[in-house]
């Protein structure tokens, strides 16, 4: 299973999460730009129930 991590970039959230191994390299989802840690945790759950 996918890790799914939130992180602080300037005064903004991001999250990021592995989405699979396509042609042997590493599928990465990568968003920006959230105001609070909730919400950028909110949207990677979303994107990745979406995606899975």
């Amino acid at each position: 299973m996918a890790q799914v991590r939130t992180r602080k970039r300037g005064k903004t959230w991001s999250f990021i999460f592995e989405a699979g191994i396509v042609n042997g390299k590493r599928k990465v989802i990568e968003k920006g730009g959230y105001p609070t840690k909730d919400a950028a945790y909110n949207a990677v759950i979303e994107k990745y129930t979406r995606f899975m």
